[in-house]
């Protein structure tokens, strides 16, 4: 039977508040200008805003000129902005819930783990929580390995901490380092929190998944590239990952729940949409200046083709997890992809295969239900810009249209943020679909 859930807003989760309205309507397609403000100081260039969908309003939470906002996330009917050590939290109306935290939940002074003030002196080093926040995965040395090539690379064993009893388990031996190495990806745990897929970072590149609970591992494959981070069903414990180290190789769909396990019809990378019954590939596309091609979104229960679409997610979407690109509602599959033919911008598909063009549309992030999508517009660049330990002499000026699908209508809410040209803002829609928090400059790349 298929279960449709609304996927909740997760991962990626920011000295002030006051609240502005959205600018007026957007009339059809615009050219994007590329005018550049060269020599304007930008005051206040890092901000977290949220969008309400339905009312077309804006609400600055938090913006500042000196520390950069790493993280939005929704946790119900709250808003988690991250900046800094501080984690600020929000009603929808603009509204401070509780005093802003601060500090790590883990730390390691003195060489003794501490989570949230209870000391575990079992466990060697902090890590990777589970999203119930029961368990931590972390690693334990296990000294130098000697490879055949006649160096040596660290290497560790892997354990898994259950915060509430204290107890450890060791999930696998004999994980081996790079020796020096970046583009990995770190665990990835289930929405559910039972498992966690993790790999190694040299020797063999062996990816393992376990089970917490019991403490079984298995290996899943090889590969620790980030293109090859596994994909979690939003809300079950189901899991796609590559069978080989490569891309565009075979991938592997298991409901660890039922123990079935299947060769995929889509070559990786392979995403779930927002409701976790269909899937899509590829996830993300290829560079900018390379031919799209086709995404084809499969039922993820009988594997029978959904729609087939010309363009893709955009590149640069492996490093981020804000949003996805592709959802299926009640009226088909909408889709915002970038690449598509005769679309300079981002290409809205809803329902058919005949998409609206959003000109100069450099990221597209549909909410939930499918029925509004969020585009960042590329309008011009704007420098120089400082921040924590960075100054750019130049970043991308984006504003934010919000399209709804039924109707087609395209106004803006927000008339300028900044961020990389490579790195539109992050765009995070809440579970329900009402709301999304936009987060200036993206963090990624800095």
């Amino acid at each position: 039977m298929r279960r449709r859930r609304k996927a909740e807003a997760d991962a990626n989760r920011g000295d002030h508040l006051h609240s502005d309205n959205a600018a007026g309507p957007f009339h059809g397609p615009h050219a994007p200008l590329r005018n550049r403000h060269v020599g304007r100081r930008v005051g206040r260039p890092f901000e977290g805003r949220l969008a309400d969908a339905a009312a077309g309003s804006v609400r600055t939470l938090y913006e500042s000129s000196d520390q950069l906002a790493w993280h939005a996330q929704f946790a119900g009917a709250v808003v988690e902005v991250v900046a800094g050590p501080e984690t600020l939290r929000f009603t929808f109306d603009g509204l401070a819930v509780t005093p802003a935290t601060t500090g790590r939940r883990c730390s390691a002074l003195g060489g003794v783990v501490t989570v949230e003030g209870r000391a575990y002196p079992d466990v060697a080093a902090c890590g990777s929580f589970s999203p119930d926040g029961k368990w931590m995965l972390f690693q334990k040395d296990a000294g130098q390995v000697q490879l055949p090539a006649g160096f040596s690379v660290p290497s560790w064993d892997q354990w898994v901490l259950d915060v509430a009893t204290g107890e450890t388990t060791e999930l696998q031996k004999g994980l081996f380092h790079c020796g020096g190495c970046d583009a990995r990806y770190g665990p990835r745990w289930s929405s559910t929190g039972r498992y966690v897929a993790y790999a190694e970072l040299g020797g063999d590149l062996r990816r393992f998944l376990s089970d917490v609970g019991t403490g079984s591992t298995r290996q899943i494959g090889a590969g620790s590239d980030v293109a090859l981070a596994p994909a979690w069903h939003p809300t079950e414990d189901r899991i796609i990952y590559s069978q080989a180290a490569e891309l565009s190789g075979p991938a592997v769909y298991e409901d660890l729940g039922t123990g079935s396990k299947q060769q995929l019809p889509l070559p990786w990378p392979v995403a779930f949409d927002a409701s976790g019954d269909y899937l899509y590939s590829p996830a993300w596309g290829p560079s900018p200046k390379a031919d799209a091609g086709m995404t084809t979104i499969i039922d993820a229960d009988s594997f029978e083709t959904v729609a087939a679409l010309p363009g893709a997610a955009p590149a640069w979407l492996l490093w981020r997890s804000d949003a996805g690109a592709v959802v299926v509602g009640a009226d088909g599959p909408v889709a915002a992809f970038q690449g598509a033919p005769g679309c300079d911008g981002t290409a809205v598909y809803a329902g058919s295969s005949t998409a609206r063009c959003v000109t100069g549309g450099r990221f597209g992030a549909p909410n939930a239900s499918g029925t509004f999508v969020a585009v960042a517009t590329l309008q011009g660049t704007v420098g120089p810009v400082r921040g924590p330990g960075f100054e750019s002499l130049v970043m991308a000026r984006y504003s934010i249209e919000l399209m709804d699908v039924r109707s087609g209508d395209v106004q803006t809410l927000i008339r300028e943020v900044i961020s990389w040209d490579g790195q539109p803002p992050i765009l995070r829609w809440n579970g329900d679909g009402t709301h999304f928090v936009v987060v200036a400059p993206a963090a990624t790349g800095l």
